[in-house]
């Protein structure tokens, strides 16, 4: 075959016995060609070719009111968002008592910043063990470096504070 002839193409399944080569050790496969069920489940991926979601969490302990407090739970190693964000109590307030959870973030210096469209709110009306979900501001992205914070405040109001309180947050970052 010469360099100007048609490529070599395979109508039907083709089965290599041996291993094979492409000049310039590059080939382009069809979108869609390599999925997860694709991939060896021991192939040792290094961690540089991956993307990584993974949880920030915060506790306060059970049969303890929720108490106020700004906690710093991650500094960013890439560039990410922040997914998804929930919180539940294992006591639930009563009367006009409330929780409020928030999530922002900072880059160096600069003030904080939301990143939830609204505070996630534990009031009387949300049960005990049922978890309340944010909504997830639409600039919900961070950088390299930032500092991502959950900002608690309890309001005790005429009844009593939830008790045992977990949040978690999902964020995504880019590899390194």
């Amino acid at each position: 075959m010469s360099a100007t002839s048609d490529p070599l193409r395979f109508t039907m399944p083709v089965h290599f016995a041996e291993a094979v080569s492409f000049p310039g050790n590059s080939f382009a496969l069809p979108a869609g060609t390599v999925t997860n069920a694709s991939i060896a489940a021991l192939a040792d991926i290094d961690y540089s070719k991956t993307q990584h979601a993974f949880p920030l969490v915060l506790s306060q302990a059970n049969g303890s009111a929720v108490a106020t407090e700004t906690r710093m739970v991650h500094v960013a190693r890439c560039a990410g968002a922040l997914l998804s964000v929930e919180a539940v109590v294992t006591t639930a307030a009563t009367g006009n008592a409330t929780v409020t959870i928030d999530v922002q973030k900072s880059t160096g210096a600069a003030a904080f910043t939301e990143l939830l469209d609204t505070v996630i709110t534990l009031n009387s009306g949300v049960a005990a063990f049922t978890p309340e979900a944010g909504v997830v501001s639409g600039t919900n992205t961070y950088a390299d470096g930032d500092i991502l914070e959950f900002i608690v405040t309890a309001t005790v109001g005429t009844g009593a504070l939830p008790e045992g309180m977990g949040v978690t947050a999902f964020v995504y970052e880019e590899s390194v």
